[in-house]
């Protein structure tokens, strides 16, 4: 095959299939985001969904309650911001590259063209190259360190970042009571 087709049906492939892989659909999740706590002295780490973040104080769901931590003993907060991190982007690349480094090589053994070689393995490197710069990249922006102290900062990654509506039970919010408030106790 001629690098101007090559090139050709590179671009319309990117053309076609670039844009669903950026603009998906949205997906706003009325959740908070997945916050790490990392403590000042030697507690422990706490980990779960930011509920809601007060001045002084944040209320994080981890899988069995929902934890009420004072920020002065808090010496960094860590937020999840979205799920591709490093790791995912990483195994993406190498399966594209895979793929794409399989087919060409089949592609060209059929073909029985000169100077077609080993054309499959050089694009199969270069996804591994292009690749390995996007997953660092993406590890990056998926988490942010935020200072306890700047709750400002730290609210727009909660549940309720305007705080709880008077009277909440935040256990409920969380899903850990399966009563509404002012109902009777379940049996």
């Amino acid at each position: 095959m001629k690098p101007n087709v090559l090139l050709a049906a590179g671009l319309a492939l990117t053309v076609v299939v670039g844009p669903g892989c950026v603009m998906s659909r949205s997906r706003v999740s009325p959740l908070g985001r997945k916050v790490t706590l990392v403590p000042r002295a030697d507690g422990e780490k706490v980990t779960g969904e930011l509920l809601v973040v007060g001045e002084d104080r944040v209320w994080v769901r981890s899988k069995d309650a929902v934890r009420e931590v004072p920020l002065d003993s808090v010496r960094q907060v860590r937020v999840r911001r979205h799920g591709l991190t490093g790791r995912k982007s990483m195994g993406w690349t190498t399966l594209g590259g895979m793929i794409s480094s399989g087919l060409l090589t089949i592609s060209c053994a059929r073909a029985k063209a000169n100077g077609c070689g080993n054309f499959g393995l050089r694009v199969g490197g270069i996804w591994l190259v292009v690749g390995g710069l996007a997953a660092r990249s993406n590890e990056s922006s998926s988490q942010v360190s935020i200072d306890p102290q700047q709750v400002d900062r730290l609210r727009p990654f909660a549940r309720l970042p305007q705080g709880p509506p008077e009277g909440l039970d935040l256990l409920s919010l969380a899903g850990l009571r399966s009563n509404a408030p002012g109902e009777p106790e379940a049996p």
